[in-house]
């Protein structure tokens, strides 16, 4: 809701971009999210098995997977972004807007993607702790205040919230 807010400043276009990125985010997640949570049934059962360096192996290859597969189709949504914008609406107006939020999202979606597999993974073997630290420091630490400030205060404008949501995913990834 704080980056709606922050959004809606820009006008319909981008509040339309804003909303189509968030929503293909959430797409891609559902499968990111199950490889993540079929790492941590794995990660969790080799843990009780006393075999960490198994359970270590199993998400860095639940990672590795989810990377490669969100990195190729970020590719072709990155070199044809106004292909798949114009499924949606092929008003010109907002695929020439659209077309770099969804850009910016096709890159940072890999990030998120492994980001995703790590939080589930640590959340099915049963460390709630870290997912909820690391989902707090990258959101209202990053990527709320860097979203206000690279739209209110550089010239990114409404770019600065797809840019800032990118950042925050390659944040919580490396965190």
């Amino acid at each position: 809701l704080v980056l709606v807010r922050l959004v809606t400043p820009f006008g319909d276009l981008a509040l339309a971009a804003y909303g189509l990125t968030r929503r293909l985010e959430r797409l891609t997640n559902i499968g990111s999210q199950g490889v993540g949570h079929a790492s941590g049934i794995l990660a969790g059962q080799n843990l009780g098995a006393l075999k960490p360096d198994r359970a270590r192996a199993t998400v860095r290859w639940a990672v590795s997977y989810v990377i490669l597969i969100r990195g190729s189709a970020g590719l072709v949504l990155f070199l044809f972004p106004a292909f798949f914008i114009s499924i949606f609406s092929d008003e010109p107006d907002f695929v020439k807007t659209a077309v770099i939020w969804v850009q910016i999202q096709a890159v940072a979606g890999v990030a998120l993607g492994g980001g995703q597999v790590l939080q589930q993974s640590f959340n099915i073997a049963g460390d709630t702790i870290a997912p909820m630290l690391v989902t707090f420091m990258s959101m209202w630490v990053m990527e709320i205040p860097l979203a206000f400030v690279l739209t209110k205060f550089t010239p990114l404008g409404e770019l600065g919230i797809p840019t800032a949501i990118a950042i925050a995913m390659f944040f919580r990834f490396a965190l």
